[in-house]
C-alpha cells in the first residue's frame, strides 16, 4: 500500500497560493501517477494506491518516494514523502501531509 499525499503550494516571497504547479514522481514505477497540477488555492491531493494481486507485492519495494514540484519562474523542488507526518484519511489509507510547501522564484 502506498499512502495518499496532500499539501498546499505557496510562493515563498508573496506568501500566496500557486495554481498550476506540476506535481509528479519518476515514471515507470508501481506508484506512478499522471502529472497533476495544483488548483487555484494551491492545494493538491494524490490518492493512495494498493497492490491488488499477491504476485505483484514485490513491486512495493521499488517505489520512488520523491515528489517533484515545478512551476515556470520558480525553482524546482523535490520532497521525500517518508519525512512527513501521516494523518488519518476517510478512505482508510494514511495520508502524508506536506502541509505548506514554499517555492522560491528564480532570480
Amino acid at each position: 500500500m502506498i499512502d495518499a499525499v496532500k499539501g498546499e503550494i505557496i510562493s515563498s516571497k508573496e506568501r500566496t497560493p500557486l495554481n498550476e504547479v506540476k506535481i509528479y514522481i519518476n515514471k515507470g514505477f508501481f506508484n506512478d501517477f499522471d502529472t497533476i497540477r495544483t488548483v487555484k488555492d494551491g492545494a493538491f491531493f494524490v490518492d493512495g494506491m494498493s497492490v491488488e494481486n499477491y504476485k505483484d507485492l514485490h513491486l512495493q519495494r521499488e517505489v520512488p518516494f520523491n515528489f517533484n514540484f515545478e512551476k515556470q519562474g520558480y525553482k524546482k523542488l523535490s520532497l521525500d514523502v517518508r519525512k512527513f507526518k501521516k494523518n488519518e484519511n476517510p478512505n482508510g489509507l494514511d495520508t502524508m501531509d506536506f502541509c505548506k510547501i514554499y517555492l522560491e522564484k528564480i532570480p
